[in-house]
């Protein structure tokens, strides 16, 4: 009897806005029903969606043997109004905060 081989770990460090999800600005055309909310603005409301194509990159990117690695401009609280499930490392402000994955994925009251 054959095993299946175990897939390789795989590391993807990737931006969020623009890249994994963006504004309806930068969607001019696009059929909302077609979008999933990704962010939430300060009051709760809906600010940036995924097009269908970038949700299907984001199953790809959940596999188990993947570690996706947010790096943005996004500071603690921007970054908790991120409804992305994120298990591992997150890296804000432009580099300037590194957050372990045992942190807490809200901001700090």
């Amino acid at each position: 009897m054959t095993t299946a081989p175990t897939p390789t770990p795989i590391v993807v460090f990737a931006d969020l806005d623009d890249t994994l999800f963006q504004t309806l600005r930068k969607l001019p055309g696009a059929d909302p029903a077609t979008l999933t909310t990704m962010t939430v603005d300060s009051r709760g409301q809906p600010h940036s969606h995924a097009t269908p194509a970038q949700i299907a990159l984001l199953d790809l990117l959940a596999a188990p043997h993947v570690t996706l690695v947010p790096v943005t401009g996004r500071d603690a609280a921007a970054m908790a109004r991120v409804t992305l499930p994120l298990r591992s490392w997150r890296v804000l402000d432009h580099g300037l905060t590194i957050l372990t994955p045992a942190a807490p994925h809200s901001a700090a009251p």
